[in-house]
């Protein structure tokens, strides 16, 4: 049977350098799960109470092939949730031992190795759950991410593209492409990113801020005044906003 994904529902705009986990499922639906099964896989559960669940999974010893790597991978969202790196890698360790060909298992492992600065590991274990499975968009986003911390900006703007073409709705991919394009100097097609991101969420203050910062950019003072100060009127405390604005008006 195909294995498939459980994944978290994701909010619409995720604007942090944070990485989400993504979770496995078990793969014997003809079986009645455990109760610690069903934990250790659940969308909605405190980190604690998945660790917990997933590791009595494993010391039954019952599970057997992905529902065993399942069971690892998932108990590696519980400690990553925890902030507990090296037990997560671990445990993405042997669920990659077990499953060499589990694209999702080096996608999460990627991120472990993003979370503790080894940008090359990280682009490694996401080019080969590309390798694995080329249609996975979120590991286009995330080594597009990784490039663009390293700087190289095209190959980032060129994984970003991919994981739009694989999903044109990922606002986050889209998000992310902008601040490359602009950060690369491409300022039109950085303020038409943030333009298209903002028809997904017009309520996201960052989306206004980076725009602004777009239209500064290109010296356009009136669009970035208008789009910092929209920023500001849905977030007063935003301090990055404000720094911006004052910038423009020391230009006028």
């Amino acid at each position: 049977m195909e294995e498939t994904v459980r994944a978290p529902p994701r909010p619409l705009l995720i604007l942090s350098a944070g990485l989400a986990m993504t979770l496995l499922s078990q793969t014997a639906p003809a079986r009645a799960l455990s109760p610690d099964a069903q934990h250790c896989e659940a969308d909605e559960i405190a980190a604690a109470q998945r660790i917990a669940a997933c590791t009595a999974v494993i010391k039954a010893g019952t599970d057997r092939g992905k529902d065993l790597v399942a069971d690892y991978a998932n108990r590696a969202v519980g400690w990553m949730a925890q902030k507990d790196l090296d037990r997560a890698q671990a445990d993405l360790d042997q669920a990659i031992k077990l499953n060499p060909g589990n694209p999702l298992a080096y996608y999460n492992r990627g991120n472990t190795w993003h979370k503790k600065g080894d940008l090359d590991r990280a682009i490694a274990d996401y080019t080969q759950s590309i390798a694995i499975n080329a249609k996975y968009g979120p590991a286009f986003g995330n080594r597009g991410l990784v490039w663009s911390e390293k700087k190289e900006w095209a190959r980032a703007i060129a994984d970003l593209t991919e994981a739009l073409r694989i999903d044109p709705d990922d606002i986050i991919a889209l998000y992310r492409r902008g601040q490359a394009y602009r950060a690369s100097g491409q300022h039109d097609l950085a303020i038409a990113d943030f333009t298209s991101a903002i028809r997904f969420d017009d309520s996201a203050a960052q989306l206004y801020l980076s725009r602004g910062k777009a239209w500064l950019a290109k010296g356009d003072r009136a669009n970035a005044s208008a789009d910092l100060r929209k920023a500001l009127a849905i977030n007063p405390r935003f301090e990055e906003a404000a720094a911006a604005l004052k910038q423009v008006d020391g230009k006028h």
